[in-house]
């Protein structure tokens, strides 16, 4: 029997009222509203942890942040940690990542958290977690963005079970990595027209953490990554009809484009504004408890990343 391809969507920072499927009126997002209108909506998936890097290592482990030990953002998932890309790698799968992985720290900022705060008794260095993994090792500053200044910089793979990445890392304009990379051989004022400080000035709103970004649609991060101009793309069409492919597309937080005002925004912070109402014709509802993610269904709207309507 022919194996299933997979491909895997999940949006940055994205509460599940800020879709058209889950009744929001303002947001539009047609296509999610389409694979949710034509596959199944849960109202009772629940996230092991609402912060980022933590719930990502769980998602890619199936652990629990106690477990993987990704506690906080800042503290990266163990390289010898075994993740379900990797499986699938060893099973024949070409495996694909493209997009956000932050599954190691992206700035030179410690963790909230100690890495190795385990309570009052101090382990012997080298015994604090359940492997050996040395987090100060350059393998665990492969996706800081002082690390990719460095025009040769590439990671090393496989990476945690893909055996091919393009990384956007963060968010809105300030995304670093491939697409950087790619962008500024597109616009030769590239730099000049992303970051703090460079947006659109709109009097009609105040959003102390988003902004309209002066470059072009084409050149967002989002727009490269769902493109099949991708170099990963490219390397693994030939080989498709040889072996299934599982592909992982991240997307970070974007920049988005509001139909009805016609302004364009960096959203940073899609949390700030709640929509409850009831969609219409939203594809089927299930009740859904994922195994092992114990977040309240209260708090499960405040939790990122999230990979929402899956068929």
């Amino acid at each position: 029997m022919k194996q299933p391809n997979f491909l895997f969507i999940i949006t940055d920072q994205h509460r599940a009222d800020h879709l058209g499927c889950y009744g929001n009126p303002i947001v539009r997002t047609p296509h999610i509203d389409t694979i949710a209108a034509r596959g199944l909506r849960f109202n009772r998936f629940h996230v092991a942890t609402p912060v980022c890097m933590p719930n990502r290592a769980s998602i890619m482990t199936g652990r629990m942040p106690s477990v993987h030990r990704s506690r906080s953002n800042g503290i990266p998932l163990s390289l010898d940690a075994t993740t379900f890309s990797q499986l699938l790698l060893e099973h024949g799968y070409d495996t694909a990542l493209i997009g956000k992985c932050h599954l190691q720290n992206m700035e030179d900022r410690p963790p909230l958290v100690d890495p190795e705060d385990v309570g009052t008794l101090k382990p012997t260095p080298g015994f604090a977690e359940a492997t050996h993994s040395d987090l100060e090792h350059a393998a665990y500053r492969q996706e800081l963005r002082s690390t990719w200044t460095d025009p040769e910089h590439r990671l090393t793979l496989p990476y945690y079970g893909f055996s091919h990445v393009e990384l956007c890392n963060h968010h809105g304009d300030e995304t670093y990595g491939d697409w950087s990379r790619w962008a500024a051989a597109q616009m030769h004022d590239f730099e000049a027209h992303r970051g703090p400080g460079r947006g659109i000035p709109d009097a009609r709103f105040s959003a102390p953490q988003a902004r309209r970004t002066p470059l072009p649609e084409h050149l967002y991060s989002s727009a490269y990554i769902a493109e099949p101009r991708s170099t990963t793309c490219a390397a693994m069409s030939p080989r498709a009809v040889a072996a299934p492919s599982f592909s992982n597309v991240p997307f970070p937080t974007r920049t988005i484009r509001s139909r009805r005002r016609g302004n364009t925004g960096t959203c940073i912070r899609p949390t700030l504004c709640r929509y409850p109402r009831p969609a219409p014709n939203p594809g089927p509802m299930r009740q859904h408890m994922s195994a092992g993610f114990t977040k309240s269904a209260g708090k499960a709207s405040r939790s990122s990343p999230r990979s929402a309507c899956l068929r």
